[in-house]
């Protein structure tokens, strides 16, 4: 497809990266395209937006819900939407750095500790109903 379209030198599918390396690819990255079909949370978009990657993602499931306004959001099975939210991040200077603002601000909201005092939370009243 890359051959078809003459794109091949702008696009890089560079496989498995280590952990510890994504946060730099995130930061080099133009954008993040996670137009995902279903998303039970979406750890990758909070990634990005911790690294202030602007993002483009599906405007279903659970990803609007974790950007908060913090990313366009596409139909996922609309190519040219897709694409078009692509284009309106990479061209529009001012929306990207709204979004990578916001993203920065969002990503604040997401910790393990903050995710394990909720289980914990949600534990604990599970086992205190079960008490009686």
């Amino acid at each position: 497809m890359m051959k078809e379209l003459n794109i091949g030198h702008r696009v890089n599918f560079i496989g498995w990266v280590m952990h510890d390396d994504l946060p730099a690819i995130y930061r080099m990255a133009d954008l993040f395209s996670f137009p995902s079909r279903y998303e039970g949370f979406g750890i990758p978009l909070v990634e990005a937006m911790a690294c202030g990657c602007p993002i483009v993602t599906a405007n279903t499931c659970a990803p609007p819900e974790v950007v908060d306004g913090a990313a366009v959001l596409v139909d996922p099975y609309d190519v040219p939407a897709i694409a078009e939210g692509m284009r309106k991040v990479l061209r529009d200077r001012s929306l990207r750095d709204k979004m990578i603002a916001r993203g920065l601000e969002r990503a604040q909201d997401f910790s393990w500790d903050k995710c394990a005092r909720q289980v914990l939370a949600v534990f604990d009243a599970v086992a205190g109903s079960n008490a009686g």
